[in-house]
């Protein structure tokens, strides 16, 4: 027999079907009818529920007006290096390159714009955002939210296009008749049972959804926050399955966002889109259906079939970035990371694969002091940041 047995070879996926990858996605609209319908179906729980409490619509109010005047503040700077831009059309100038560590430590310093040399033309911004909505999440789901919808607002006002999303897993008893789409996985493919990429808001909402929509990812997270400091009292417990908190999958999300920017690229004819990927942990491995009529032997190494290419990997690191530099290859886009830490445990998750030649002790003394690290060309990312992010920071 020339094949043999018992040697192992890397086990092979065809990836995700067109068909699985329009499931594993929700759109606002989608979301927000499964939320109407938690409500009808369950009246006596809604004062507990983020999508009724009385309470948490009052601490909107008072919360969204100090949102609104950090990204007024960003908005203003942003039009004034424009337009000093395109009056001075200098060698050396501001770029109009939206800077995302700024946009996150709502800076409206000099420094909103990174500054290159030979720049021939300003380029037309979009953004799309994926925020992690993992369990491990809790801690810090509040001021995480904030940020992405201050950049919301920030970009409604300057006319940058974006779109958010949040992406998780829902466990198996929970998403049973509660709208989340069965899945079915053939040989090969990679099983993305449970898998949700759920739009937050978009700039192709009118004020009144957006503000909707803001609002209900704003409540959402209050009611996965472990804050202590809530003055009423909201509970996960008391979430449609949509909304609910699960694992990361981050592989599968990468892989969904080319469908995404590819669209969202040709409706909105960007130069310049950048993907943005804020998490605190790492990505979920991944299951391939096996053919129960092969008997083959794998090792621990993936081949995955991404639009006509195969990526490789031994564990979900080492996929996740090889995904990551095809959706580079795929997209042309800008790819940047946010790995949210809040101790030197948090930092160090984010930390593997970066950079071993330093010295860890002085690394995490300089990203306490600074409030952040950030490398180029690092992990999968053309920008990789450690964001220190403030647990006791609420709205």
């Amino acid at each position: 027999d020339k094949y043999d047995k018992e040697s192992k070879q890397s086990m092979y996926s065809s990836g995700i079907t067109e068909e699985n990858l329009e499931k594993i996605v929700f759109t606002y609209k989608e979301a927000a009818a499964f939320r109407m319908e938690w409500c009808e179906e369950n009246p006596g729980e809604i004062e507990y529920s983020a999508y009724g409490n009385p309470a948490v619509a009052t601490d909107w109010e008072k919360s969204k007006a100090a949102l609104n005047s950090t990204a007024n503040l960003l908005a203003k700077d942003f039009e004034r290096k424009k337009a000093a831009f395109e009056y001075s059309r200098a060698t050396t100038s501001k770029t109009g390159k939206l800077d995302p560590l700024k946009l996150h430590a709502y800076k409206t310093s000099e420094d909103i714009f990174l500054t290159t040399t030979q720049l021939a033309q300003a380029k037309s911004h979009g953004i799309i955002l994926f925020l992690d909505l993992s369990g491990s999440m809790c801690e810090i789901i509040e001021d995480v939210t904030a940020q992405a919808i201050t950049i919301a607002m920030f970009c409604r006002q300057v006319n940058i296009p974006f779109e958010a999303y949040s992406f998780t897993s829902t466990s198996y008893w929970r998403q049973e008749g509660k709208g989340i789409r069965d899945i079915e996985c053939k040989a090969s493919e990679m099983n993305v049972e449970g898998c949700k990429i759920v739009e937050m808001f978009s700039s192709k909402m009118n004020k009144k959804t957006f503000d909707e929509a803001a609002y209900t990812s704003f409540a959402i997270a209050k009611a996965h926050s472990y804050s202590n400091r809530m003055k009423y009292h909201l509970s996960s417990a008391y979430l449609h399955a949509v909304d609910g908190m699960g694992s990361t999958p981050l592989i599968q999300t990468a892989m969904l966002a080319y469908k995404i920017t590819k669209k969202f690229t040709n409706k909105h004819a960007i130069q310049n889109t950048n993907i943005m990927f804020l998490t605190d942990g790492y990505p979920d491995g991944i299951h391939v259906v096996e053919d129960s009529k092969t008997d083959v032997k794998t090792s621990r190494e993936i081949m995955i079939n991404f639009e006509g290419k195969m990526v490789r990997g031994q564990g979900g690191r080492e996929i996740y970035k090889n995904v990551l530099h095809r959706l580079k290859e795929l997209t042309g886009a800008t790819i940047m990371g946010f790995h949210l830490a809040y101790d030197a445990s948090t930092f160090g998750s984010g930390y593997v694969n970066v950079n071993e030649d330093k010295d860890f002790p002085d690394v995490i003394k300089a990203w306490r002091k600074m409030g952040f690290s950030a490398w180029k060309n690092c992990v999968g990312y053309d920008d990789y940041f450690i964001i220190k992010i403030n647990r006791s920071a609420r709205f």
